[in-house]
């Protein structure tokens, strides 16, 4: 069976349904790993900011402690997250 798409353009059904049950994994799965990358930035965060830490020179200031744009994109995309 093939669903048409205009412009004589033919795909089969199959098709159609494993694209879209890919895309909604690779979001979902995308949108997992943005709010782990996230919670652990914000906990080193912290534990950085800690009097103890603070006589370690390695642990003083994160190096990147901004978000990446795909994060953001993953987690608005993701209805579940």
């Amino acid at each position: 069976m093939n669903v048409n798409l205009g412009l004589g353009l033919k795909l089969p059904v199959q098709f159609l349904l494993v694209f879209i049950i890919s895309a909604i994994i690779t979001i979902y799965l995308g949108a997992s790993v943005s709010e782990m990358r996230i919670d652990s930035r914000n906990t080193s965060i912290n534990f950085n900011n800690t009097i103890g830490s603070l006589n370690n020179s390695y642990t003083q200031f994160p190096v990147n402690t901004g978000d990446a744009f795909w994060e953001n994109g993953f987690l608005w995309a993701c209805p579940l997250h």
